[in-house]
């Protein structure tokens, strides 16, 4: 499943969050706030936490996941014995940088990428920022991150599908009234060009998926490619809708 930059910097606030929390205890001998022991572990729980989303979006032993982890486990050996270092707040500050840092250039790979999304990141971003008390966009959301999830590894028989069940599933977020993505077209207060693209998605990708769906197998069978299912600006306009009415 695919990382978004917003859940990866989430974790600076819950660091913060556990800093405000924790009593500090002052080590005379360098000055220096050190994490309380009965707070460790809910330091290394986020620090594992945040490291494994930074191995999705970067790939595993990364330097920024390393160094998070290299910070919370430090311990020094003198000669006979391991001896065990708490982290100080400035290790954690260290860690908040690092995952700064991770974000970054995660946006970076992104937009070098952008072929590999077929939603764009950012919208869903926007989506899972509305917190609406009559629609939950779970399944939405999910929905999108599957489309993306099937574009990313070729399996584009199963787009039209999903975008056909988002289709099914949005026109209550645009009145109360509607039932089917039809009435939206026909009845929604949408400018000329939402309608006349709404048309085109609906259009487009109702055959496709009625043709996916219902097609008996044959001696040669045609399998979609990315040009013939691409519909990803009529859909961003469509979700940009949504974003634009929930919010």
């Amino acid at each position: 499943m695919d990382v978004y930059p917003s859940e990866i910097l989430a974790y600076i606030n819950l660091f913060d969050d556990l800093l405000k929390e924790s009593n500090f205890n002052l080590i005379r001998k360098n000055q220096k706030d050190t994490i309380p022991y009965k707070s460790y572990y809910s330091y290394l729980r986020l620090a594992n936490q945040v490291s494994a989303l930074i191995d999705i979006a970067l790939g595993r032993n990364n330097f920024y996941s390393n160094s998070i982890k290299d910070i919370l486990y430090y311990s020094e050996d003198n000669s006979d014995e391991v001896t065990f270092i708490l982290p100080t707040r400035d290790n954690i500050n260290d860690i908040k940088k690092l995952i700064n840092q991770a974000t970054q250039k995660y946006r970076i790979l992104l937009k070098s990428k952008k072929e590999i999304f077929y939603v764009d990141p950012s919208r869903i971003e926007e989506l899972k920022s509305i917190n609406h008390v009559n629609f939950d966009l779970r399944r939405l959301i999910l929905l999108c991150e599957y489309i993306n999830f099937s574009y990313s590894n070729n399996v584009f028989i199963s787009i039209p599908l999903l975008i056909r069940t988002i289709l099914n599933h949005i026109p209550p977020v645009f009145g109360s009234d509607y039932k089917k993505f039809s009435e939206v077209i026909n009845n929604y207060s949408g400018d000329k060009s939402f309608k006349e693209q709404m048309n085109i998605l609906n259009g487009s990708i109702r055959k496709l998926a009625d043709n996916y769906l219902h097609s008996t197998i044959d001696k040669n069978v045609l399998l979609p490619n990315k040009t013939q299912i691409d519909q990803k600006a009529n859909l961003d306009v469509l979700l940009a809708e949504v974003v634009k009415v929930l919010k």
